[in-house]
């Protein structure tokens, strides 16, 4: 889920998704960036009404993340 928007800029992702409830779901990954940099993100959700929209919505954080790092 996170990488989904990342576009093809980014050279290695890790990624672990664990469902802790069935509402609550934690998206963790290291991002690798083409510099050699790296940052770690976590993502949780907890009680999402429409999964689609609340996963849109993570993945879309995830890409402000990424070219901020990418920026600076």
């Amino acid at each position: 889920m996170i990488p989904d928007r990342l576009g093809h800029d980014f050279s290695k992702y890790q990624n672990i998704i664990k469902e802790i409830r069935k509402t609550q779901y934690s998206h963790s990954g290291i991002v690798f960036l083409p510099d050699g940099r790296k940052y770690v993100l976590v993502l949780l959700s907890i009680d999402l009404i429409d999964f689609d929209d609340g996963t849109g919505l993570l993945q879309n954080i995830s890409k402000m993340i990424y070219e901020y790092m990418m920026e600076n």
